[in-house]
């Protein structure tokens, strides 16, 4: 009974796993068109207006598009509702709802919609954000299709990487009609710009955006060690929206029976921040996938281990070693003495947090190789006498300045490394500095020295 319900429980696990990571081909894809319908729409493209031309080959496409599953569309249209000279920024209107197999319908919609007005494109993005229905395993996509910019003074660019760090919609595409490219920067902060300068162009751009889209990409995550075979593995992996910093999937990285790491589908519609886990980390930014395809991608992440010991009793309690790349003095992590710690391979700088403290300098970490340091065990200087006061225990040599190693504040027992020390010490009581006691003393591996001071 105890072997079933263990079953149980790791499928019911398992399954939990694996709907947090749905790929996103297992998710309904929502495509909202937004339709450029103002005034300008009315200019020549190629012998034709420009508005009919986007119409008919976004017709065309809406025929490509039937019968693909889990696929849902809609439509809303902007500047066709009233004349230009009526400046209305909240002409925009939602002309197809979401809903399964409604090429037709949008196709059809098209038909009926005139150029009118101005380009209210912030405020559409804005309210394009309630046309998609609350689901939270959805994939919510934007596909912009425009021949200009804002002319409603609003920030289209604010309005899109609001609602995308809220999750509402993924980073939308625009298809630009005969634009001049002097316009990729306006557009690139809004999402991804795609330049359609004829009709042959349009359909290529539309089609791009589409199976990016719908068709998920592939990628074998290789993480590469210093002979330049994909070995290392177990290192956590973390890959970010690169334009609005939210974390898109986080997972342990795996490699199977065969050696190999095991395929990992992703969402193409994003470019991607990518951080690797290792001590120190490792990023790599502005991933691009393509839809549909696989892609290997190799990341030099060759890494060892550190490990410490004591030559005999360590006495220490919670002791901490501080890493630091060579000749750097940022610390990039805290080590516990006891804990062997993974590292990439190089030089560091090491500081043990004993009294005085311990240094090892310019220590080599080797690919798939442990490099273990030694301490040596402390000794106990005990304080017999003088109750509560200050107190100073310094480090002393021959010819040299004696170096301060700590404070202290009671009579009581404290861990020094081996050597020779000078206490300082005046009671809570005395008054006057004249009252400072001054004790010298030697520390031995594992012995306790005591200490009189009156």
């Amino acid at each position: 009974m105890r072997l079933v319900l263990l079953t149980i429980l790791f499928f019911s696990i398992t399954l939990r796993l694996e709907a947090q990571h749905l790929s996103p081909e297992d998710k309904t894809t929502r495509i909202l068109f937004l339709f450029d319908a103002s005034g300008s729409m009315l200019g020549r493209w190629e012998g034709e207006f420009r508005v009919e031309a986007a119409k008919r080959l976004l017709s065309e496409v809406m025929d490509d598009l039937k019968g693909t599953p889990k696929l849902e569309l809609a439509l809303r249209a902007y500047g066709h509702q009233y004349l230009k000279e009526e400046q209305n920024c909240e002409d925009t209107k939602l002309e197809v709802p979401f809903a399964p197999n409604n090429e037709d319908a949008i196709k059809e919609r098209l038909k009926k919609i005139k150029p009118k007005g101005t380009t209210p494109l912030a405020r559409s993005l804005e309210k394009a954000g309630s046309d998609f229905p609350d689901d939270p395993n959805a994939r919510n996509i934007i596909i912009i299709i425009t021949d200009g910019l804002e002319s409603c003074d609003g920030d289209p660019c604010a309005i899109s990487l609001n609602l995308q760090r809220k999750n509402i919609f993924l980073k939308p595409f625009i298809v630009g009609i005969g634009m001049d490219d002097k316009y990729l920067d306006d557009f690139n902060c809004l999402g991804t710009y795609l330049n359609a300068e004829s009709q042959d162009n349009f359909k290529d751009a539309l089609e791009t955006a589409l199976n990016q889209s719908i068709e998920p990409a592939t990628v074998i995550l290789e993480l590469m060690d210093d002979s330049d075979k994909p070995t290392e593995t177990n290192i956590p992996v973390a890959f970010y929206n690169n334009f609005t910093g939210n974390t898109v999937e986080e997972i342990i990285h795996y490699l199977g029976p065969d050696g190999k790491p095991d395929p990992l589908k992703v969402d193409p519609v994003i470019d991607y921040n990518i951080t690797v886990s290792t001590i120190p980390p490792i990023r790599k930014t502005n991933v691009h996938f393509t839809g549909g395809e696989t892609k290997k991608l190799q990341i030099k992440a060759a890494t060892g281990y550190l490990s410490f010991k004591c030559r005999g009793f360590n006495g220490y309690k919670n002791l901490e070693v501080l890493i630091r790349k060579k000749n750097d003095p940022r610390i990039i992590n805290v080590q516990e003495f006891k804990r062997q710690e993974r590292y990439l391979t190089g030089t560091y700088d090491i500081e043990v947090l004993t009294h005085p403290r311990t240094r090892f300098a310019g220590v080599q970490i080797k690919n798939h190789e442990t490099k273990t340091l030694t301490i040596e065990a402390p000794g106990l200087m005990t304080i017999m006498d003088g109750g509560k006061g200050v107190g100073a225990v310094y480090q002393v040599a021959p010819g040299k300045p004696d170096v301060w190693i700590m404070n202290f504040y009671n009579q009581g027992s404290y861990n020094l490394q081996p050597g020779n020390y000078k206490v300082v010490f005046r009671a809570k009581g005395s008054q006057g500095s004249r009252f400072t006691s001054i004790k010298t003393f030697s520390i031995r591996p594992q012995a306790a020295t005591k200490i009189k001071l009156f």
